[in-house]
């Protein structure tokens, strides 16, 4: 510190901020650019300056959030990390096992020369941690990607890169049809690898740090964060996450994209914050329709606008419990995975579902180069079809969780979803497109009829 405990009111404190800032800024691009190797070397090389320049943390955290025009994406990104590692320091000892599903991931795996889209997200994920968990010696880690029946080799493509750089005490590699030949009962119902779409294998990589949380953890508390095998979201956060669950008595936490003041999503352009970053998300109209679905069929959870982020944390004793009531494997098997952790926890703690899920807002970067869920050139379709799956999902999740029988507006949502197929959807979306706008907030509201009536429009 520089002897000053407050900005406000001191001029030589508010200015040695301000120029500090500038002098970060002017050094990075205005965007993040996943596939430059040099760049996460930069956001960690600021996050370091940053917490080595004796400026008051939360103080340089408002200078650069609370900009106008918003702030360069990877200076955000250093904020971010300068406070996860801090708060990371705060922490008692535990162990986190990072955890990742791979599918078409032969490109990205690739450094960038090698690559298109190469993001070389093993190197960099390790990176990541290392930096961060610089920050407490007494808190260890282990990084764990998971083959979901990729017919690109991208398990293969993880192994020989944990091997060429001798990353076997850190990093490993599961394989989904290893599960299936295992006869695991919990996943009886995934006959093939054809059955999951990343869940089958998220839920498996939890299991198997269950299973092996002694070996891992060594007695110490036992901790995963599942996240996207791309680098959207920064490993570099996670002390967000843990110290919610190890200092502030969440029993589980996650990041949030949007819907949060301080959370920000990144595109070509630049970084945006809220609200602005949820009205420019591409599928914004997607997610609001998801949003007023699971508001009325799944209310436990209407109160968590980022259900499906690649960015939570959970504590591994609790496994036993939560894992066995999962059993959709596509991609609304977030959504189950926290019925299930709220329903379990609000009954064993007798807290509300607010206290038990700790929500703390991030930086994420939009990539959809290399998404298996995003509309592209070889599946334009692929974003409907992913929404169209979490509705039908989401009404069999209702039926599964329900405490009573749908009435009103949840009754005609329940009979609704049945009807959609995918073109159905499509005229959906562009209907509501094309009578409200793309400014639609997670409070707006839909009639069932209004839904009809977009599709025969």
């Amino acid at each position: 510190m520089l002897g000053w405990e407050n900005p406000q009111g001191n001029p030589q404190m508010s200015q040695a901020i301000t120029d500090f800032v500038a002098s970060l800024a002017a050094k990075v691009p205005k965007t993040r650019t996943l596939t430059d190797k040099t760049e996460l070397d930069d956001i960690l090389a600021m996050a370091t300056e940053i917490l080595n320049s004796g400026l008051p943390i939360d103080a340089l955290a408002r200078t650069i959030y609370d900009a106008e025009p918003c702030s360069p994406a990877n200076l955000i990104c250093a904020m971010k990390s300068a406070e996860s590692y801090q708060q990371l320091q705060s922490c008692p000892p535990c162990h986190l096992t990072v955890l990742f599903a791979m599918y078409h991931e032969q490109n990205r795996i690739a450094p960038a020369a090698e690559g298109t889209n190469g993001q070389d997200f093993i190197r960099n994920k390790v990176k990541e941690l290392k930096w961060l968990f610089s920050a407490n010696k007494e808190c260890t880690w282990d990084l764990v990607g998971c083959d979901d029946g990729c017919d690109k080799d991208s398990g293969k493509l993880a192994n020989e890169i944990i091997k060429a750089d001798g990353l076997q005490h850190s990093v490993r590699v599961l394989f989904l049809q290893d599960c299936i030949d295992k006869g695991i009962e919990q996943f009886s119902a995934i006959k093939k690898v054809q059955d999951s779409r990343k869940g089958g294998s998220i839920l498996y990589g939890m299991y198997d740090a269950w299973k092996n949380t002694q070996a891992l953890a060594n007695g110490k508390p036992h901790y995963l964060i599942y996240t996207d095998a791309d680098l959207s979201a920064s490993l570099s956060l996670s002390g967000f996450l843990l110290k919610k669950c190890l200092k502030d008595n969440y029993c589980f936490s996650m990041g949030a994209r949007y819907g949060y003041k301080d959370s920000f999503l990144v595109k070509e352009t630049g970084a945006a914050g809220h609200p602005q970053s949820h009205f420019e998300q591409p599928n914004v109209i997607h997610i609001k329709v998801r949003h007023f679905f699971r508001q009325y069929l799944l209310p436990t959870i209407a109160h968590l606008y980022d259900t499906n982020i690649p960015f939570k944390c959970w504590k591994v004793d609790d496994f036993g419990a939560l894992l066995p009531e999962c059993n959709i494997y596509g991609p609304a098997f977030d959504m189950q995975l926290l019925l299930s952790a709220l329903r379990y926890y609000c009954k064993t703690t007798g807290k509300d579902a607010k206290q038990v899920a700790g929500v703390h807002p991030i930086i994420f970067i939009e990539d959809f180069a290399e998404s298996n869920f995003t509309s592209n050139e070889t599946n334009p379709d692929a974003t409907s079809i992913g929404f169209l799956r979490i509705a039908q999902e989401i009404a069999q999740m209702h039926q599964q969780y329900k405490t009573e029988d749908a009435t009103g507006k949840a009754k005609a949502v329940l009979e609704f979803i049945p009807t959609l197929d995918l073109p159905k959807y499509k005229a959906m979306i562009a209907g509501i497109e094309a009578k409200r706008g793309r400014k639609l907030s997670f409070e707006a509201d839909f009639e069932v009829s209004e839904l009809e009536e977009a599709i025969a429009a």
